[in-house]
């Protein structure tokens, strides 16, 4: 409990604040609200006394923080940073599209800006956290930073890049999970569809022409199952659903079960093939991992949807590859005095995103194959053993993958029994 306290009256928040502990004081608060911050010790000490004795840099923002709170209302609790957490989620699409127009500016040099840039893109999302937090609040500032640079010497003005990180950046912790990677799929799914759309294809070929439909269904397809795939149960547990079989710790122990099976976060008792994910703070049956792609877990509730949006997803990877392709490869034939490379080099848009789609379907093969590999054996990457009980052929295999993808039902085995159960996805 929070509220429990030691031998001289210290709760758990007055340890966190006497530490400078900024992210554990504010989520503690989250959970018992702002009343913790009005407790005193034996001594009579808040915990903003304690954290005003502390000289670090981390004292000192959590006291300014804390001396906010305390003009706050008892029972109320601190809120999530929601400004921040949609900030982060455009910011690989707003970012990606400053880089394109800063390229475009650049004219002949916009493919060495591209080939600087995007790199420097790429490293500024995939190093940041699976949560939201105060550093990286000032990681992403400086990446705005640098921009606001780049952009005004381009235009040889000023732009008060400083005042506009002195507002980004607050004194604020956050313990949303990070959506900066389901941000990088939505810039990818939009900037290369404009760039299908508006430099490679034809404006004629839009409404006419095989390859106007065609492309027309698949990327309505993929975003219909985009928009599906957020938005679907993926088999969270409530109250009502913890497993019969057990009402105390005692229970599982006596049937040689993990005590582990007891969700202390959830407080109930896991079925079989259930985890809970921190990050989306719910146990989910038939757990397959949680996918920071989409921020959301993927589970027995939409396994199938998600396999099927992958499928469509390398689908269209494949189509854009091949017509950009095509079209970089008419560019080519049609130079005169130009050099191959300025005339690659003006294509930067295209090339740039043709990369990218290279790159993105060759981590769809992989995940493909860990996903087919594991629902072979009837079990999901999370609970797939280490060496499979009862070898299979590749038939039985590929039997097992296509009926879960066109029946949404699997079978699990359980270990030498020779039971299987079938449920369904």
């Amino acid at each position: 409990m929070v509220e429990t306290v030691d031998e001289d009256g210290l709760t758990a928040v007055h340890v966190a604040a006497e530490r400078g502990c900024v992210e554990v004081c504010w989520t503690l608060l989250q959970r018992s609200g702002f009343r913790m911050l009005h407790l005193k010790t034996y001594s009579g000490h808040t915990p903003l006394d304690l954290c005003r004795q502390g000289k670090t840099f981390r004292h000192l923002q959590l006291t300014k923080l804390l001396t906010r709170y305390m003009r706050e209302p008892p029972f109320n609790k601190p809120d999530e940073s929601h400004l921040l957490y949609y900030w982060t989620l455009f910011f690989p699409c707003l970012i990606g599209g400053a880089i394109l127009i800063i390229a475009t500016m650049l004219g002949g040099y916009g493919g060495i800006t591209c080939a600087v840039l995007f790199p420097w893109l790429a490293r500024s999302i995939f190093s940041q956290f699976h949560r939201m937090t105060t550093y990286q609040r000032y990681r992403v500032c400086v990446c705005v930073l640098t921009m606001c640079v780049c952009v005004s010497a381009l235009y040889s003005k000023f732009i008060h890049c400083v005042g506009l990180c002195s507002i980004t950046c607050p004194v604020l912790c956050c313990r949303l999970a990070n959506p900066v990677y389901l941000g990088t799929v939505i810039a990818g799914l939009f900037h290369s569809l404009v760039c299908f759309y508006y430099r490679i294809l034809p404006p004629s070929l839009w409404g006419d022409g095989v390859l106007g439909h065609v492309s027309l269904v698949q990327f309505s397809v993929v975003l219909v199952l985009f928009w599906m795939v957020l938005t679907q149960d993926p088999g969270e547990l409530g109250p009502g659903d913890a497993d019969p079989r057990y009402s105390s710790i005692t229970d599982l122990l006596e049937n040689n079960q993990n005590p582990q099976r007891f969700c202390i976060y959830c407080e109930l008792f896991q079925p079989d093939h259930t985890k809970h994910c921190k990050l989306c703070d719910v146990c989910v049956r038939d757990y397959d991992h949680h996918c920071l792609f989409l921020n959301r877990c993927v589970g027995g509730g939409n396994h199938r949807l998600f396999i099927i949006f992958i499928l469509s997803m390398a689908t269209a990877h494949l189509l854009f590859i091949a017509v950009a392709t095509y079209h970089l490869y008419v560019v080519v034939v049609s130079l005169e005095d130009q050099s191959l490379v300025r005339a690659v080099a003006a294509q930067f848009w295209v090339v740039a995103l043709t990369i990218m789609n290279v790159l993105t379907i060759l981590w769809e093969v992989w995940l493909l194959t860990e996903q087919f590999d594991a629902i072979a054996i009837g079990t999901t990457t999370y609970f797939k053993p280490t060496c499979e009980t009862r070898p299979r052929s590749l038939g039985q295999r590929w039997t097992t993958v296509l009926t879960f993808l066109l029946e949404g039902r699997r079978r699990l085995d359980y270990g030498h029994t020779g039971d299987k159960i079938s449920i369904d996805i």
